[in-house]
Formats: C-alpha cells, sequence, structure tokens
C-alpha cells in the first residue's frame, strides 16, 4: 500500500538475507542474477558497529564490479555511554573510548585516545577508520577488484551518524572512474579515505528559504550571512550553515503549496 512506484518490488529479506542470498533475492524481484546493484545498509545500533563491520565485510566480499555499496552507521558518543548523574565530563569520555577499543579490538585507529574523542568529529573519524581497514582487508587477497570511496560523509539528526559510500571496481579502473564523474565538484565528494564532509544544514522556514534563495547567486555565505538580522542556530554559527546550505542547496527538501 505504501509502495510509491509500481516498479519498485519490495521483498521480505533483511540485510544479513542479501549478503548470502543476493542472487535468489534478485530472481524473486525480477532482476537478472548477475545485476549491478545499489546496496544502502542503513543501520542505527552503535552497540552493534563490530557486527556492522562484519557485515560491511561480507558485503564487499559478495558484491561485485559495478556495484555502489553504501553503509549508514550511528557514530554518537551517547550511545557508547551515557553521562549519568554527578558524572564528569572526563569520567564519561574515558567510559565511552574504553567502550568503543573494546568493539573495534584491532580496528581501532593508531593514536587513538580519550582527546580523540573530544576532538571535532573524533569518533565519526576512528570508526571511519576502521571502515577503511575493513576494506582493504577485504580485498588483500584479490590484486583485480577494490572498494573505492565516492562519498563519507557525517551529520546530526539527533544523533550523529557516518555513512560510507563507495563503488567496486578494478583496480586499474580507478583513475578513469574518478575522472568521469568529476567528483571534487560533487556534495559530499571525496577523493580518498582522508576526508570526512561534515553536513551541517539550517532548519528552514519556507520564508526563511525564499529569503536565502533570492541571494544565492553570489555564493558567499559570509555575505550572505550578513544580510540576514537573525541567527539560524545557538550553537553553530551563521555563516557555517550557510556554507553547508549553499552546498546542499540541490538537495534541500522544498515544499510550495500549489493549486491545481
Amino acid at each position: 500500500f505504501n509502495n510509491p512506484l509500481s516498479c519498485i518490488k519490495p521483498t521480505p529479506f533483511s540485510t544479513s538475507d542479501f549478503v548470502v542470498r543476493r542472487t535468489a533475492i534478485f530472481r524473486k524481484a525480477g532482476a537478472a542474477p548477475d545485476a549491478k546493484a545499489i546496496i544502502w545498509f542503513d543501520m542505527t545500533d552503535a552497540e552493534n558497529i563490530r557486527v556492522h563491520l562484519e557485515s560491511f565485510h561480507n558485503l564487499l566480499r559478495s558484491s561485485q564490479p559495478g556495484d555502489i555499496i553504501r553503509m549508514t552507521v550511528d557514530v554518537d558518543e551517547k550511545t557508547f555511554a551515557r553521562r549519568a548523574e554527578n558524572e564528569s565530563l572526563d569520567d564519561v569520555t574515558a567510559r565511552r573510548f574504553a567502550r568503543i577499543r573494546e568493539l573495534l579490538g584491532d580496528q581501532l585507529m593508531a593514536g587513538a585516545g580519550v582527546r580523540t574523542i573530544v576532538s571535532k568529529l573524533g569518533m565519526a573519524k576512528i570508526i571511519l577508520y576502521a571502515f577503511r581497514l575493513v576494506a582493504e582487508r577485504a580485498f588483500e587477497v584479490d590484486a583485480v577488484n577494490m572498494f573505492e570511496p565516492l562519498s563519507l560523509t557525517t551529520y546530526a539528526d539527533g544523533h550523529r551518524m557516518l555513512s560510507v559510500t563507495g563503488i567496486i571496481i578494478e583496480r586499474d579502473r580507478v583513475a578513469e572512474c574518478r575522472k568521469r564523474m568529476h567528483l571534487a565538484n560533487a556534495p559530499g565528494g571525496v577523493d580518498g579515505w582522508d576526508r570526512l564532509v561534515n553536513i551541517q544544514l539550517p532548519q528552514l522556514t519556507v520564508w526563511e528559504k525564499l529569503s536565502i534563495d533570492r541571494h544565492i547567486n553570489n555564493r558567499n555565505f559570509r555575505r550572505l550571512s550578513r544580510t540576514m538580522n537573525f541567527r539560524l542556530s545557538d550553537t553553530t554559527s551563521t555563516a557555517e550553515l550557510l556554507r553547508g546550505y549553499l552546498e546542499f542547496q540541490r538537495f534541500y527538501p522544498t515544499f510550495r503549496h500549489v493549486l491545481l
């Protein structure tokens, strides 16, 4: 009933089913067994980050060249340990680091410590490094294919999330792929594992969005922020939020009242 398009074929399988029963699921959906796929595993349980990394590894090994894979996981600090009443920030930070160290084991980023957790996007960077190790190990015995990251993003919508997106591709075609995709000009695009894009977007009313769009052509977020006589957030600067809006404007939800 809630299927928005008739060409979409829902199937009653879990993410773990897809890893081991891909061909059967494709057949049930009416797709060719060797069809290329865009796969998005949207995971939310940070307590099971180790399990998610294992699922990522198995998914990479069961995929084929041309598949685009995206996995989203919860990397919010509060999920790993909530601050108890009267507990100091130092103590809860130490508990959070101990928990992530326990979960990641030998996949913990070299040199990571409690200070890493309190640095900007520290938890997201630690878990991103674990994804990098998993991707490299998944193909270390395969000299032909690899997982090439295309977009590495983090955002906070209540909880901070991390999304890792890439393509299974032959190693000798990576340069050609990047040249044709122009990822340097794509919002959220990256040129390797070392860049993590922090998506910060303002929550705008219709009138605020119309007011900003009226001056969007100058593409200068600092100049645009000076034209506004109010703040968009109490915790993040208006200029910073406008910079994110300028970059991702094409993907920002837009609603209009329309009479037919």
